[in-house]
């Protein structure tokens, strides 16, 4: 799905990746420099750990961003250093054995002889205590179908952000509809159950896994901010700023170390283990 926000500088194309299912959103702009944008996730999963590397273009522009190779980099923590081989055009995976730990991970990017580095804690991952379904019937702006609860306790005596995101029968679902952000300002320390966030309800016999993603502040800030820049734009307001990045030399996009725990329900089928 592509979203085109309009704005007053150059072009910015954010691409989300999530292992193998890509969300595009086209931030246009007026004429500019072209500027680095870097999207880089590390985790404590099994899945390749990907950093992608683009150039914006021109509003004005028929080009599609353009990606860059030969990059160098770099992922380090406190006892630890790793690199990244480019396995297409722009796009470099983390050389690992087994997975990563909880950390405070430095990444690197050496691009045409300037270094762009960010910082990114990665939380220990919270469990879903358990997932639960329940039918509504049809509303002014819903169809009849299923929603989808999750329960979660969380750690007393600290500050902690979540994203949460779900897949549909195997397919990951990637839109600013289905995906959460929270914080838990408001339920420091409890145990919270909350309505997975859906543009759709779910039928009978869907598979559906949530994952939950422990992160930073930083990537709850990006993620926050480009929200709103989506909400900002759809109601007609004056041209927003680019999603808060963590990267050093002014380059564009985020880097996020996270955890995550996922579980899986199938709507409709009788549970007796909860």
């Amino acid at each position: 799905m592509q979203l085109k926000l309009k704005q007053h500088i150059g072009i910015l194309v954010i691409i989300i990746s999530s292992y193998s299912c890509e969300k595009v959103i086209d931030i246009n702009l007026n004429e500019s420099d072209p500027q680095i944008v870097i999207e880089a996730n590390i985790h404590n999963n099994d899945d390749d750990c990907l950093v992608k590397i683009t150039r914006t273009c021109s509003y004005f522009s028929s080009e599609s961003p353009e990606p860059i190779s030969g990059a160098v980099i770099s992922l380090a923590n406190q006892t630890s250093e790793y690199s990244f081989s480019e396995i297409k055009e722009g796009l470099y995976q983390l050389d690992k054995i087994g997975k990563l730990i909880p950390a405070s991970y430095t990444l690197s990017a050496e691009i045409d002889s300037v270094t762009y580095e960010a910082t990114s804690t990665m939380p220990t991952a919270i469990h879903i205590n358990y997932l639960s379904y329940e039918y509504k019937g049809s509303t002014l702006f819903d169809d009849a179908g299923y929603i989808v609860k999750f329960s979660f306790t969380d750690p007393e005596d600290e500050t902690n952000y979540y994203k949460v995101r779900y897949s549909l029968n195997g397919e990951l679902q990637n839109d600013e509809e289905d995906y959460t952000l929270l914080t838990d300002e408001l339920f420091n320390g409890n145990s919270v159950q909350k309505e997975l966030n859906t543009a759709n309800r779910f039928e009978k016999g869907d598979t559906v896994s949530v994952e939950f993603m422990s992160i930073d502040e930083n990537t709850y800030d990006y993620f926050n901010t480009l929200l709103n820049i989506i909400g900002e734009n759809t109601m007609g307001s004056a041209a927003p700023t680019n999603p808060n990045s963590n990267f050093s030399n002014d380059a564009l996009g985020y880097f996020s170390a996270y955890s995550s725990y996922t579980e899986t329900i199938i709507t409709g089928k009788i549970y007796t283990d909860y």
